[in-house]
């Protein structure tokens, strides 16, 4: 089994350097429709992979699937001819067009970034981790006091939280969906309040969801998580739902039902249950542009999912005009989280996140009034070259592979929440969104870990 393993990722290697030389040699000539079936080529054998490995690692074909969506579908669409318009077609605020050096270009660092994470993938299957701190699980006295704190920060969270979502869906009816980008947070105290509710919440949420839970229990919470996010599809931010759903069936099936057999009637409800999202997602799409829901076809929603796939041909076209800044794109949540805020060009002056600047750089006016291309992990890498999307998207494989053989751990039970927030959203958002929260998180585990245990100790001295 260890020679297959090994023969898979040189087979990958061999055909990734193939076509380096290939495009290196060739790149003026070489025509869009061939790079196009390139990326079809390796996509393709990822999916494959993922679903030869899904009992094991289910969260590597979600990965793999969600950036063929919101990354490469319009690619792979335009390969199969079903595209509604020209690749080179500028989706976003202005009707011109991209180059066809930049599509190229684009396609070359697409295949690259694919190929570096099905590389990620296949290694951390291959190499035999042992990593003991990751496996220690908690006893059931610790458990309960992990539980029992779940509870307290929650019911703590509450008012706040409730507050923060009248005060959300407010805005919303008052100024529309855009409000929530381009209007200013509540200041003073009830900053502070909105701010700190949520963050309890999603603490309370992470601790139970590390403890052994029933699934009555697990119910519970689904449901507070579903609520919450169902309010922001309202809101028009359909990410969070997205996210939730996903989450919440992984985690069903890595701690709730590991032990029990998969039958075909759970992935017809998996398949209805996406169908039903897919759905609310795109009357939602509908309403924020204000189109009858029978005037797009579903090739024209499936195309307008992979619009942050235009996020790296925008910045290949504008990044001689952009201000970058003096650190990386893809550290600004870290180096600027106190600094974002409304849409404004002071917001624009003080900070460095790259869809702030690409949407400036594309179109002042529409970043004024909270519009955005968003960004994408991708990109972000790019702006290192194409070495550091490859090592970046390998990077990431190995870690998804890494955390799926350390998952009944305690303590990536705890974050595994926060871990999903931030890996499922990276074809469309910046890596280090959740940093400080895990970084707080982390910290607050270990302190209660230590606290248990020295308590623990004394009790037996």
């Amino acid at each position: 089994m260890r020679v297959y393993k090994l023969l898979h990722i040189n087979i990958i290697s061999l055909s990734f350097l193939l076509f380096i030389f290939f495009v290196q040699g060739i790149e003026n000539e070489i025509s869009i429709f061939i790079l196009e079936g390139v990326l079809c080529l390796f996509y393709f054998y990822g999916i494959i992979w993922g679903i030869l490995y899904i009992k094991k690692y289910p969260l590597a074909l979600i990965m793999i699937s969600l950036f063929g969506v919101f990354i490469y579908s319009r690619f792979i669409l335009d390969f199969f001819d079903l595209l509604p318009y020209d690749i080179k077609l500028q989706t976003r605020f202005i009707g011109n067009y991209f180059s066809e050096g930049t599509i190229k270009q684009t396609l070359i660092v697409y295949i690259i970034s694919i190929t570096g994470l099905i590389i990620g993938f296949v290694f951390s299957d291959l190499k035999s981790i042992n990593c003991h701190s990751y496996k220690k699980n908690l006893d059931d006295g610790g458990e309960k006091i992990i539980f029992k704190l779940g509870i307290l920060f929650l019911i703590l969270s509450i008012p706040g939280l409730i507050y923060k979502m009248y005060y959300l869906i407010e805005m919303v009816n008052s100024s529309g969906y855009l409000a929530l980008y381009k209007d200013a947070s509540p200041s003073g105290i009830y900053r502070v309040i909105e701010f700190i509710s949520y963050k309890l919440y999603i603490l309370g949420v992470c601790l139970l969801l590390s403890c052994k839970l029933s699934k009555k229990v697990f119910y519970i919470i689904a449901a507070l998580i579903i609520i919450i996010s169902l309010i922001y599809l309202f809101l028009g931010k359909r990410g969070d739902l997205g996210i939730s759903v996903i989450f919440l069936i992984w985690y069903w099936f890595s701690y709730i039902f590991y032990r029990k057999k998969i039958t075909k009637s759970m992935i017809l409800g998996i398949i209805t249950l996406f169908f039903i999202l897919i759905t609310s997602f795109q009357f939602v799409n509908y309403s924020r542009s204000h189109q009858e829901a029978n005037s797009l076809s579903l090739l024209d929603f499936i195309a307008s999912q992979g619009v942050s796939g235009t996020v790296l041909p925008y910045y290949l076209e504008y990044m001689n005009i952009i201000d970058d800044g003096s650190y990386p794109y893809i550290l600004a949540p870290i180096m600027d989280r106190m600094n974002r805020g409304e849409a404004s060009v002071e917001v624009l002056n003080k900070t460095n996140y790259l869809g702030y600047e690409l949407t400036y750089a594309i179109s002042p006016n529409a970043y004024l009034d909270g519009e955005g291309v968003g960004t994408s992990f991708i990109a972000e890498l790019y702006e290192g070259g194409y070495l550091c999307v490859f090592l970046g998207m390998l990077i990431l494989g190995y870690f998804v592979v890494f955390f799926e053989k350390n998952k009944m751990s305690s303590y990536l039970k705890f974050i595994s929440m926060l871990f999903f927030m931030t890996l499922l959203f990276l074809p469309r958002g910046e890596l280090f969104e959740y940093f400080y929260e895990l970084i707080f998180f982390s910290l607050l585990w270990c302190i209660l870990d230590r606290i248990y245990v020295l308590g623990v100790s004394r009790k037996y001295v």
